[in-house]
């Protein structure tokens, strides 16, 4: 009797546990979202631009670091993500990612903590997968379970833009005709998807400065198009609260004399990733140089922390040096000091008489 009510027991607790679990298959052989399918002569047709969801799971697609994007081909139909591609797949609202399953092809290269194989484990709103080389992806099973207080909640990752002058889809943007130079100065505007302006690329075209988008032959029958600049600069801005943390770059021809923010840098730095940590930046091109892609790295504005002021200083009334931040001892904040008394000003108690 007791033997038979604990097996009761315990089968009500598994059915309980398997209830709370669901899994979501991505079959992308099936290809349900009709997504464009690139071929072996022409990726760039199966680009995958956009999330692609089911049930609530999505699964975003960047180019990372890789001067490819991922893309979905006919052959298979199966996504295929690149060396250095970034793959991230979301949970549903108030649910964790417990196991994701994946069915390849010959190839498969991705990296993330918890995956062993081909089979990731844990628990995790958020799963971030890293391309280590490339990956021919068949299908995805993501299976969910109810949200805990072990669930890993995902902070915001630093934003990667690409400007890849052999993309077809950025095209549009350039507005300018192979082998002939620029008519007039190249603005690109990265956003997010809420239509923000998150980067803004100037490549300016003066009577001085001869810039002009080639495309050269090359093996296999295919192409790319790439930037030609003779002397002048490119300049970089970021709206918001993002700092330009890196400029990373594809390069061909590159000039030892070019500088970023003024300070000599070279081909290999650029290559590798170039730490800038700054609002803005500001490549100056002396002689030739030729880019394939540029991938600039945003990451949020440090926030200073708040200095526990230590000393007591003096100002006569009235008196104001710049743009300080005051606040009265009840944590107000004023638009300047009109009487005596004593002040919080940039972080400091200040004694006004």
């Amino acid at each position: 009797m007791r033997k038979s009510l604990l097996s009761t027991i315990l089968a009500v607790v598994a059915f309980a546990i398997t209830a709370s679990a669901q899994t979501v298959n991505f079959d992308f052989a099936a290809n349900e979202w009709n997504h464009p399918l690139g071929t072996s002569l022409n990726r760039a047709k199966g680009y995958i631009t956009a999330p692609i969801e089911k049930d609530g799971v999505s699964i975003v697609f960047k180019y990372g670091t890789a001067t490819s994007r991922p893309y979905y081909i006919e052959t298979g139909p199966q996504v295929r993500v690149l060396n250095k591609n970034v793959m991230k797949i979301y949970a549903p609202q108030g649910k964790a990612i417990t196991k994701i399953a994946f069915t390849h092809g010959n190839y498969f290269n991705l990296k993330a903590d918890g995956l062993a194989g081909d089979e990731w484990t844990g628990n995790a709103a958020l799963v971030k997968f890293t391309g280590t080389g490339s990956s021919y992806i068949d299908a995805i099973a993501v299976t969910l379970e109810d949200m805990n207080e072990n669930t890993a909640i995902p902070t915001e990752d630093d934003e990667v833009v690409t400007i890849d002058f052999d993309d077809p889809t950025q095209h549009s943007e350039f507005n300018v005709v192979e082998n002939t130079p620029l008519t007039a100065d190249l603005d690109l505007e990265d956003a997010d998807e809420g239509g923000e302006s998150r980067l803004y690329t100037h490549i300016p075209f003066t009577n001085s400065t001869s810039a002009l988008v080639s495309k050269n032959a090359l093996m296999y029958q295919s192409y790319t198009v790439k930037l030609r600049m003779f002397n002048g600069a490119i300049t970089f801005s970021t709206d918001g609260d993002k700092v330009i943390k890196s400029i990373e770059m594809s390069l061909g021809t590159f000039n030892s004399g070019n500088t970023l923010n003024g300070e000599p840098v070279t081909k290999a730095e650029l290559t590798a990733g170039k730490e800038v940590n700054a609002p803005t930046a500001e490549l100056a091109i002396a002689g030739q140089t030729i880019i394939n892609t540029i991938t600039v790295t945003l990451a949020d504005k440090p926030v200073e922390p708040y200095q526990v002021p230590t000393a007591i200083s003096e100002i006569a009334a009235g008196e104001k040096s710049g743009p300080d931040v005051i606040y009265d001892l009840s944590g107000r904040r004023l638009r300047s000091i009109d009487a005596a008394g004593i002040y919080i000003v940039n972080g400091k108690k200040v004694l006004v008489k």
